[in-house]
């Protein structure tokens, strides 16, 4: 989080509630007051959350009672196949985190929003709101 801030970004933070994961208040506490949000990341990362719909009904709803109880923004499903050899798992220096923050700063200064899923869902909902969506246009100096 503070090389995010450091250099102007802003992230989700996504947990896994239930398990063998330990998500203590404090710390999805601290996320917040920091300016990033939490989410929900599956609800128990066990593979199962699919296995019918009737399943998924049932979990859905502890799943949305995470949301309320941890005012969290957005759900992402842990629901990935993948075999990764041990050798291709790397660790990185924060260092180069941090370096390649600087670079999209800069690269793309004029053209970056890194909005929140709130501000985004927030904004989608203005604009479908919005009387005279605008429609996009071609400026008169195009070629």
């Amino acid at each position: 989080m503070e090389l995010d801030s450091k250099r102007g970004f802003r992230s989700s933070f996504d947990f896994i509630p239930e398990g063998g994961y330990a998500v203590p208040r404090e710390l999805r506490d601290e996320i917040m007051r920091g300016g990033f949000e939490v989410g929900v990341h599956d609800l128990r990362h066990d593979g199962k959350l699919y296995r019918s719909r009737q399943v998924f009904a049932q979990k859905a709803l502890r799943i949305n009672r995470y949301l309320k109880d941890w005012g969290a923004v957005g759900f992402r499903s842990g629901f990935m196949f993948h075999k990764l050899e041990r050798s291709s798992r790397r660790t990185y220096a924060a260092e180069f985190y941090e370096n390649f923050l600087k670079y999209v700063r800069r690269r793309y200064t004029e053209s970056l929003w890194n909005p929140l899923r709130r501000e985004l869902a927030a904004y989608i909902t203005r604009m479908q709101a919005s009387p005279a969506r605008s429609q996009p246009t071609i400026s008169s100096d195009c070629p």
